[in-house]
């Protein structure tokens, strides 16, 4: 589980990539872009997304959980690029 350290160390990370980019284009590119744990920003939210699920439902994650989880990182990347690049 990720504790708020990590949590915020990745916030951090975000916050310096979008003003200093490391890897051109835009900023979904940059969601798939390596974070400094090893993961990509993606695989990040895609993690803390499982982990509140299994906390919130108490059980163990089946297929159809894991494709609305990823059906829902996709959307939530989506909705913050919208709103980071002035996009409705």
């Amino acid at each position: 589980m990720t504790t708020e350290t990590d949590r915020q160390k990745r916030i951090d990370a975000i916050a310096q990539q979008q003003a200093y980019p490391k890897h051109p284009g835009s900023f979904v590119d940059n969601m798939y872009a390596e974070a400094p744990d090893g993961m990509t920003y993606y695989q990040a939210v895609v993690k803390d997304l499982a982990a509140a699920f299994i906390i919130s439902n108490g059980r163990p994650l089946s297929k159809p959980d894991c494709r609305d989880i990823l059906e829902s990182a996709d959307r939530l990347i989506e909705a913050i690029a919208c709103k980071t690049l002035g996009e409705s």
